[in-house]
């Protein structure tokens, strides 16, 4: 079996784009976290897959509003990655948009997309939220990538 250790560096050769997931409810009021961990899954419904960790704040305010949003970073959006992969409170301030139903989000973020909880599922010590899509949003450009343990930008296409 491998431990932890080996299993991040497997994982970490397989790129991905940036996200913030956020929430209403909470403790806090807003909540958010930086996260890999997001696929679409269906076209019909429309859903997507997220996975937090099972003592995540983010978690507990998306299982108290049943609402979530995921914020795809651009590429100019690393700073923003980095202050939601803390615990930073006034990591809060960058949500300073709302979705049509008061969820937070980054405003600015490649795209935007709004969904309310379809299941929670348990996953090991992270939970797999599957949420159907009710909004969603994009203006364009090229997305923020992580890519065994840093950010990489695209480069053209072959």
């Amino acid at each position: 079996m491998l431990d932890q250790q080996q299993f991040k560096k497997i994982a970490s050769h397989w790129a991905s784009g940036v996200a913030i997931v956020s929430a209403a409810g909470g403790a806090e009021g807003a909540s958010g976290l930086t996260i890999t961990s997001v696929t679409s899954l269906s076209l019909d419904p429309p859903q997507y897959l997220i996975c937090l960790d099972q003592e995540s704040a983010t978690l507990a305010a998306i299982r108290e509003s049943g609402m979530f949003c995921i914020n795809y970073l651009k590429h100019t959006q690393q700073a923003v990655s980095q202050v939601f992969a803390t615990k930073n409170p006034e990591k809060l301030e960058q949500l300073t948009g709302q979705t049509a139903r008061g969820v937070p989000c980054v405003e600015d973020a490649l795209a935007i997309i709004e969904c309310e909880v379809d299941t929670i599922h348990a996953g090991g010590d992270h939970a797999i939220i599957i949420g159907n899509v009710l909004s969603a949003e994009s203006e364009g450009g090229d997305p923020l990538v992580y890519f065994r343990g840093g950010y990489r930008e695209l480069t053209q296409a072959i």
